[in-house]
């Protein structure tokens, strides 16, 4: 765990709360050893219907599907639910067919709650990384979104 920013003091002071503890923003869960696991941030989290979903445990399902290469997941806009999660997909040789958007979605709905089921897959030549190999979510759902604006 950390003490804080690295000469950072006021940007420190503005994560603890009156306890003294760092409110980094990180949903991390302990296992039955002990082990810390750091799985998504808190600003991350996709709002269905006032369900919190977690775009890390959607991205792992879709990663089980044959023809999945790399995912990213994000919300957008929905005016009925709030948010609805999206995944951009890098499919592994390069199929980018109807029939492969439906398997992939078949996939999905299979293994989550519906509330979880990805609305709308959008195929992408990549998943933008940090150089540490964090997605780039708010990159990618805004070049997801222009994207979208330019086909109206």
């Amino acid at each position: 765990m950390m003490k804080g920013y690295w000469k950072k003091e006021a940007a420190t002071q503005e994560l603890k709360d009156e306890d003294g503890f760092m409110r980094t923003g990180d949903i991390v869960y302990f296992n039955e050893n002990g082990d810390t696991f750091i799985c998504d941030r808190i600003k991350e989290l996709i709002k269905v219907n006032a369900k919190q979903v977690a775009p890390a445990e959607l991205e792992s399902v879709i990663l089980e599907h044959d023809d999945v290469a790399d995912v990213c997941v994000f919300g957008v806009d929905d005016k009925d639910s709030g948010e609805r999660p999206v995944a951009c997909v890098v499919s592994k040789q390069g199929k980018r067919d109807l029939e492969t958007m439906k398997a992939i979605m078949r996939h999905i709905n299979q293994k989550l709650a519906r509330y979880k089921h990805i609305k709308e897959i959008e195929f992408v030549g990549e998943i933008l990384r940090t150089g540490t190999g964090k997605i780039l979510r708010r990159t990618m759902k805004k070049a997801f979104l222009d994207a979208k604006k330019s086909r109206l």
